[in-house]
């Protein structure tokens, strides 16, 4: 038995309470919620207590269930392993741990003590049955609850605006993208357009090269023929007048032979020679 109750203190972590949510009360505020207006359900504990330890996720649940559904009710704890705490606890018949106390709204003195397994639905069914909700606290916590569902609307017409205006955004975005491809693509088709004229151009003045080339060649070739005529004997021309006067007379004699020569051929043949 005494093995066991040295593991037990071992497996115990001496700083577990620090994460605990229920509200802290001491000997230095106890006195400001106790017997005021609301319902106080409080957990008397020990860092070293496991039982405490174990059973602090569950009443962690408790503390979130009503802090979100009942604002009338405090859920609450008192360490009674410090000094300034001690007095209390013995004050109100602490004496194993962990004690839970109802304290009802206008009393500063326990109602009722929690005797069941300290599970987050046992807690719940103990809470509701001794902490009835006033009129006055139902129609506060409709109040919350109408303000809770106005944020929530608030808060997802501001998502839906900025999902809007986000999707505009990427709207503008794509369509100046598509702008800027097309852009491109206006701009390249032009530059190879400049390139096709270029490259047409370049064409042309390789043929007019060959064709230049071609004069410059048949250039030569002339200069080539009047450099030769150039080399040629130089005609008297007296001797030529001469000549081509005698070849004139030789012509005019010769055609005239001729003539006479044909013309006594057809006398003979009508003589019948």
């Amino acid at each position: 038995m005494i093995i066991v109750l040295i593991l037990l203190l071992i497996d115990v972590n001496a700083d577990w309470y620090h994460s605990t949510l229920a509200f802290t009360l001491a000997a230095n505020n106890y006195q400001q919620h106790l017997g005021k207006d609301k319902h106080v359900v409080l957990d008397f504990f020990t860092p070293w207590c496991i039982y405490c330890q174990h059973m602090a996720g569950e009443f962690n649940q408790v503390f979130e269930h009503y802090q979100e559904t009942r604002p009338d009710i405090l859920i609450a704890k008192m360490n009674c392993d410090e000094q300034q705490n001690q007095h209390i606890c013995h004050h109100f018949g602490v004496h194993s741990f962990p004690t839970i106390l109802y304290f009802p709204p206008g009393n500063d003195r326990p109602t009722s003590q929690f005797q069941n397994h300290r599970r987050y639905d046992f807690f719940v069914q103990w809470i509701d049955s001794l902490a009835q909700m006033s009129e006055e606290t139902k129609q506060e916590i409709q109040q919350q609850q109408l303000e809770k569902m106005l944020k929530e609307q608030e808060e997802q017409e501001l998502r839906l605006k900025e999902m809007m205006e986000l999707e505009r955004q990427k709207q503008i975005e794509l369509e100046e993208h598509q702008r800027q491809k097309e852009e491109e693509i206006r701009i390249s088709e032009s530059i190879q357009q400049q390139i096709a004229e270029a490259n047409t151009f370049i064409d042309k003045i390789k043929g007019m090269e060959k064709e230049i080339q071609i004069l410059q060649q048949q250039t030569a070739e002339l200069n080539s023929k009047l450099t030769h005529i150039k080399k040629l004997p130089k005609v008297n021309i007296n001797h030529a007048l001469v000549f081509a006067i005698l070849g004139f007379f030789l012509g005019i004699a010769m055609t005239s032979c001729v003539c006479l020569y044909q013309k006594t051929i057809n006398v003979n043949t009508e003589k019948g020679i």
